[in-house]
């Protein structure tokens, strides 16, 4: 059967009920592409599909879209869900094995880099889930003071007693869970820091290549990015800020401060 070719729908196009119905619309084919969207990490692409039918079916929603957007928000994080996670920060590792585990990731080797050539960093850090930013450079003896913002806890360590003179903003794999991505702008500004330099980092495109198998699976990916998609994320909101973006399995950006 060629795909792409239009078949008449076996359904009575005589019947009231199905007057305006669309002859050539293929639901099963329609929530096939729906469900590789939800793999490729594009969930918020997929429930605008769910909820954007031909009108007919808008009005009269099949049990399969209904069905299948509910197992969707089901398996979807929600704030809660992020809450109850359990990071085990407080797990010391030795140093060796916490430098590999850390530093293994694209965006923590760009961080280190630039932390090392700065005067007492001080970086805030939105959403640290598993703390491997004060982890990592702890385990390296790279010194900096740290504020950790997450759901329901603050966490500081590694405090320096000299005054911080160049502070950072961290927001690493955190865009592509967010349902209103300007939080991340938010929480910058209410920190009442005026940052030297912003760190940001999100997948490159569909993490790992997507999920075939997220019909079993926890999702927190809302939607992918394209790196124009991202730096004009940043420009938006920090246009006083010069940006440079590095590739790899994950996108890396970095803005310092101009003005």
């Amino acid at each position: 059967m060629d795909p792409y070719q239009l078949t008449a729908q076996p359904f009575d196009a005589a019947d009231p009920k199905n007057m305006g119905r669309p002859v050539y619309f293929n639901l099963d084919m329609y929530l096939a592409v729906v469900e590789q969207m939800i793999s490729a990490d594009e969930v918020e692409r997929a429930l605008w599909m769910l909820d954007n039918l031909p009108g007919w079916y808008r009005d009269n929603t099949p049990v399969e879209v209904k069905l299948m957007r509910n197992h969707l928000l089901k398996k979807l994080y929600n704030t809660i869900d992020y809450s109850n996670i359990e990071y085990n920060r407080d797990i010391e590792l030795d140093a060796e094995t916490t430098c590999k585990l850390v530093f293994q990731f694209h965006r923590m080797r760009e961080l280190k880099t630039l932390v090392e050539r700065l005067r007492n960093p001080y970086i805030v850090e939105m959403a640290p889930g598993g703390y491997m930013i004060p982890k990592g450079f702890k385990a390296s003896n790279i010194k900096l003071e740290y504020l950790g913002l997450g759901l329901g806890t603050t966490h500081k360590i590694n405090t320096l007693e000299d005054t911080h003179t160049t502070p950072i903003f961290v927001a690493f794999e955190l865009i592509e869970h967010l349902h209103n991505p300007v939080e991340i702008y938010q929480c910058a500004l209410k920190t009442g820091i005026d940052f030297h330099y912003i760190c940001l980092s999100t997948p490159l495109y569909s993490w790992k290549g997507g999920n075939p198998k997220w019909y079993a699976a926890d999702l927190g990916h809302l939607r992918t990015y394209t790196p124009d998609e991202f730096l004009s994320f940043a420009r938006k909101y920090w246009p006083q800020y010069e940006w440079t973006i590095t590739l790899s399995d994950e996108m890396y950006l970095q803005g310092k401060r101009t003005i």
